[in-house]
């Protein structure tokens, strides 16, 4: 399969939006770049919209993720922000309360929403009452960034105190003096073996159920400031920390030194992954070559990141940023925000 690169710079595109509102000018930081061609091979992306809507993220958006109707949650800082396929929702705040200060957020197994705070701790709604959970409750630290769900159903939160592990009754704090390598840990992932992998602002490591072992390339060095970990369909490890590192069970093969803030494993096996700002993917069908193919669709100019990655229920690939959301069907891209456009 060949894939022809298109360095197609696209000017503005304002262009009516999904529910017949007209998006706004936009400032030149909306301008992207394509990279590549898009997914099929067989046609090329056709046009790039920018659509201004109500409720949209305003605010940076490190999370999408999706709930059990297979609606988009986002967690657009001030905003938990929810997209049913129409319409962008924000879900409603307890009185007082002006923002959530959102890192992470996730849906668990029995449907409760979780909130995870950068600033005042970890919301648990129920879909009947709100539950804040502070250190006061047993949390490790109010300052958090990342949330899991294991297998057994226990909840993980990670943040400036270690892991928290909630088991439905009560936490239980992970730190250094337990052996967890770093105590600001920033992402959390169960593999099919039952091991706890764990990104932090130091060392990574992976927690067996009784030892913390802190994970090293096959030159012995550790890996710093890892953001994500995933285990793809056939078992390999990958992770961002000093570029994108694949485990094979054995040894670690660095396949970018370029940095990445989030990996996706999609329906069909691709990787998805963001190295400088460029919303990219591993060919699946090389993922087990020592190289594999790394196929990048488009850019974003200025100092706008891309972070969380998901696919939704119809394969549309979403990607949160620093002010909105955009969405890639295979062939168009559309970006997504409420943010009020400049006159």
């Amino acid at each position: 399969m060949k894939y022809f690169p298109l360095f197609i710079a696209l000017l503005f595109a304002l262009l009516a939006s999904c529910r017949g509102q007209n998006p706004n000018k936009q400032s030149e930081d909306s301008i992207i770049q394509i990279q590549s061609e898009s997914l099929d091979n067989n046609s090329s992306i056709t046009h790039f919209n920018i659509i201004n809507t109500p409720n949209a993220p305003t605010r940076i958006t490190r999370k999408v993720k999706l709930d059990k109707e297979g609606n988009l949650l986002m967690a657009s800082y001030d905003d938990i922000v929810r997209y049913d396929g129409k319409s962008f929702f924000h879900f409603p705040k307890e009185d007082g309360l002006e923002t959530w200060y959102a890192f992470d957020v996730m849906e668990d197994s029995s449907g409760n929403m979780w909130i995870v705070s950068d600033q005042v701790g970890v919301y648990l709604h129920d879909r009947e009452s709100l539950t804040h959970f502070t250190t006061k409750d047993g949390l490790g630290h109010r300052r958090n960034m990342c949330i899991y769900e294991d297998r057994a159903g226990n909840i993980w939160i990670g943040g400036q105190g270690g892991v928290s592990r909630y088991d439905g009754k009560t936490f239980q704090i992970y730190s250094t003096k337990d052996g967890l390598t770093h105590n600001d840990v920033s992402c959390i992932m169960e593999d099919s073996k039952g091991n706890m992998w764990f990104g932090t602002r130091g060392t990574a490591c992976v927690y067996d159920g009784k030892t913390f072992t802190e994970i090293k390339d096959d030159e012995g060095n550790p890996f710093i400031n890892v953001w994500d970990f995933i285990e793809d369909r056939h078992g390999n490890i990958w992770h961002n920390g000093g570029g994108i590192w694949r485990y094979d069970g054995t040894s670690f093969t660095q396949l970018s030194t370029e940095g990445a803030i989030c990996l996706y494993e999609d329906k069909k096996g691709n990787i998805w992954t963001s190295p400088s700002g460029t919303l990219s993917y591993y060919d699946e069908k090389t993922l087990l070559d020592e190289k594999p193919t790394l196929i990048p669709i488009f850019s974003v100019k200025g100092a706008i990141a891309l972070l969380g990655i998901i696919e939704d229920n119809d394969g549309n690939i979403w990607v949160g940023s620093g002010d909105g959301v955009w969405r890639y069907d295979g062939k168009a891209i559309t970006y997504f925000t409420g943010k009020q456009a400049e006159k």
